[in-house]
This record gives structure tokens, sequence and C-alpha cells, in this order.
């Protein structure tokens, strides 16, 4: 993740972590996106974590120190204990986030969120309203979830966009920014089209990295010009870090951050529970490095031969990233290295640069 504001800004840029725990807690969805890197469907499609087995597994981040949860799906209000869940985490100290479409969120639902104390929660608009719609499979789903915002707004839970960039929508960022603007959400959050789950079958529906390098160019003015009005952030484009860089001319505040929170973050600063309890790099990755029900969360996320590589990753980049003077603050997209070249180490064939 890229936070073009923060970088941006004077404020001092902190250092150090603990892995983020992104939680796809169950892969039913109401909606059927072309681009769900999860391949969710109206159906559960195996046995999902119990109320108590997710509870366990909480104490488990609580023990290794997990700042925050990212509550995801699938759609993460289908699950009728979201709200015990978060509100669990939140009392054992994590910082808990929800990400949803944003269709089903009632008033109620608004309320328990904001009762279970979520600080904060991302909902996916992928484009105007008829884009929007074409996306989601579901007329409609557009203005529900603007609702959806609305009422969070009502009940004072801090909320923002989520927009994945394609072909598609590509000319629609501007109204979409402007429009998070209009709604008065604090963060809007750009998605590159990572290709797993249904976002394999529209690959050839991605930008150019023509358009990729416009695009941040954009950004990085649209970023400055909005300071803290609205808060920009990148996902899935590392390279993105290194144009902020150079926007700042080369600052050392600058690359310092980058060196932690820049780059790919998979296995690094993030982690991805699956709705069967699979632990994962990241949300995108479908390589499966263990179990949560048969081995602990800190052993894993300690031991894992695939995690310590990712986090010494220069040392094994080959091709146009191995050669980069840049490899210690990006190193590519590995899960679209692997997509396009079956090389979790090969050049990400989206860069730019």
């Amino acid at each position: 993740m890229i936070r073009l504001t923060k970088i941006l800004s004077q404020d001092s840029l902190s250092v150090g972590r603990k892995p983020v725990v992104v939680w796809n807690i169950t892969k039913r969805c109401n909606l059927n996106c072309i681009h769900c890197y999860i391949n969710a469907s109206h159906q559960e499609t195996g046995p999902e974590l119990s109320t108590e087995e997710a509870k366990a597994t909480i104490c488990e981040f609580a023990d290794v120190g997990v700042p925050m949860i990212i509550f995801s799906g699938g759609e993460p209000l289908l699950r009728k204990d979201i709200f015990e869940l978060g509100g669990y985490a939140k009392k054992k100290g994590i910082n808990v986030v929800l990400s949803s479409n944003g269709t089903l969120l009632t008033k109620d639902m608004a309320s328990k969120i904001q009762d279970a104390g979520f600080s904060y929660v991302g909902i996916s608009l992928d484009g105007t309203k008829s884009t929007n719609d074409k996306f989601r499979g579901a007329e409609g789903a557009f203005e529900k979830s603007i609702e959806g915002l609305r009422r969070l707004r009502e009940v004072g839970v801090k909320s923002g966009m989520r927009f994945t960039i394609t072909k598609y929508n590509y000319e629609e960022l501007g109204e979409l920014i402007a429009l998070a603007q209009k709604e008065k959400v604090m963060r809007f959050c750009i998605y590159n089209l990572v290709y797993t789950g249904r976002g394999r079958n529209i690959a050839e529906n991605d930008i150019t990295n023509k358009d990729r390098l416009e695009n941040i160019n954009y950004l990085l003015k649209e970023a400055e010009k909005l300071g803290d009005k609205l808060e920009i952030l990148i996902v899935c484009c590392p390279q993105d870090g290194i144009m902020a860089l150079r926007y700042k001319g080369d600052s050392k505040r600058v690359r310092e951050y980058l060196k932690v929170y820049g780059g790919c973050s998979a296995g690094d600063g993030l982690v991805c529970i699956g709705p069967l309890g699979d632990i994962y790099p990241c949300q995108f990755w479908r390589k499966s490095l263990g179990n949560i029900k048969e081995q602990r969360f800190g052993h894993i996320w300690n031991n894992s031969e695939l995690l310590l590589s990712l986090r010494n990753k220069e040392a094994y980049l080959t091709g146009k990233c191995g050669r980069c003077e840049y490899k210690d603050i990006c190193g590519g997209c590995r899960v679209r290295a692997e997509a396009v070249s079956q090389d979790i180490w090969a050049e990400d064939p989206t860069c730019y640069l």
C-alpha cells in the first residue's frame, strides 16, 4: 500500500511494524463481481471457521502483536457473528476494519458496526452507476453502496471508497474521486488488478503500463492538491512508491519510509487468513502456508520459508526486478509475476519504469 497523501505531506513518517491481517472471513457474497480475487459465490463452499475457532485465532493474533484485522470476504456482513468477532478483537487491543460492498448496510447494521468498535469501513465502488453495476453483476448496487456510506456517516463511522482500476473504468477515476469528496469520505483507495480468482479471466482488460504511468502522475498531483481533505492510497502497484519518491526529489525521509511500508507487502507487513482457516502471504495469493486449525499463527508467521524469503526478496528477484536500483523499496507484485511467468521471483509484467 502506497499512502500518497502521507508521503506528500510534511508529517513525520514512522517505521516498524507487525503484520496486518486481511481476514476473508467468508467466501459467501450477495454479488458476483467480475474481478473478485477470491472467486466468491452465493453459497458456502466449505466448513468456514466457527465463532469459537475465530475467537481462538484472534487470541493468537493478539499474542503475536497484530495491530489490525481487516475483515473482508466475500461479503463479511453475511457472517451473523461479524459484530461479535469485531468487538472481541477490539477488546483484545486490535484495531478492526471492515471491507464491504456496502449493499447490505442497513441503518441497524451501521449502528452495530459503530457499537462493535470498527474504526473504518471501506466500500467498493468501481465506477459510475452503470459501470459499477456491470462490475458487480447487480443492477442498483451503486445506489445501495452510496446509501451504505451515508448510513456510516450518520452514526459517525469513518469510511472510504475502494476502486479497482481497469480498462472498463479508467476514465472514470476523476469522477469517483469527486464523488468521494461529495460524500465526505476520509479515504480513496485505488486497487490495481491482480490476476487471481475471477480477476484472471479479465487480465486482458487491465490498463496498459502507459496508462499506469499516466495514472500515478495524475494521482500524485491530485493527492498534493487535496492534502488532508481526502487521503489517496494505492494498492498492488509498488512501482508507484518509486514515482512518489522521485516526485519528492529522492527525499531521504520518503525512502526510509518506503523501505518499510512501500513495495509488495505480501508476507512481510501483511498476511491473509482464508475462510477455511488457510494462511496466505496476502489476500491475492492462493498458495497456502498451512491452516490455523492445525498450526499456530505465530509459528507460521515466524518460520515459514516462503514468508522469510518474501522478507528478503531482493536476494531472489530476477529479470527487470532483480536488476532494478529500487528493488529494496519496490520488489514488484509477486502474484502478478507468477500469474504471467509461473515464477514468483520473475519481473512484474505491469512495471512501467
